[in-house]
């Protein structure tokens, strides 16, 4: 994976991809609350290449990748460790039956879009956004 440790620091890679389907969206537990499906990014690895390789893992479905919606600068404290995270999300689309009994993808819930604004979601500013996908990609910086 992408990541670079300095001892006090983490600075990594992440791809994520908003999957929506019928009013639902599918979101992924995580330590206190939930994210979006997706992973880190290995080297020598394009974000949407990652996004399909991640996807395949953790779902076993094959996605078709669409537009770059949001690139976040997320900065943050995770178990006393401060984090620096690039992060680019993806719209996603799945032609495949999501098999949430899958080992991996025990974690991987359908959530009711309307329901999402009262979650914990990281990062935060899905809450509001999620609903609505921008036309243009955003670009996101969260200190």
């Amino acid at each position: 994976m992408l990541e670079f440790w300095d001892g006090k620091c983490v600075f990594c890679l992440r791809v994520a991809g908003v999957l929506r389907r019928s009013g639902y969206i599918l979101l992924q537990h995580a330590p206190g609350g939930f994210i979006l499906p997706g992973g880190r990014v290995e080297f020598l690895e394009h974000t949407r290449s990652a996004l399909s390789r991640e996807m395949w893992e953790e779902l076993g479905v094959h996605i078709e990748i669409g537009r770059l919606l949001w690139i976040v600068e997320n900065v943050f404290d995770h178990g006393g460790i401060h984090v620096h995270q690039f992060l680019t999300i993806y719209e996603v689309e799945a032609n495949e039956e999501i098999a949430t009994q899958k080992t991996q993808a025990e974690r991987m819930h359908w959530w009711p879009i309307e329901e999402v604004h009262s979650m914990v979601l990281f990062p935060e500013f899905l809450r509001t956004s999620i609903g609505e996908l921008p036309e243009a990609v955003e670009h996101v910086c969260i200190e």
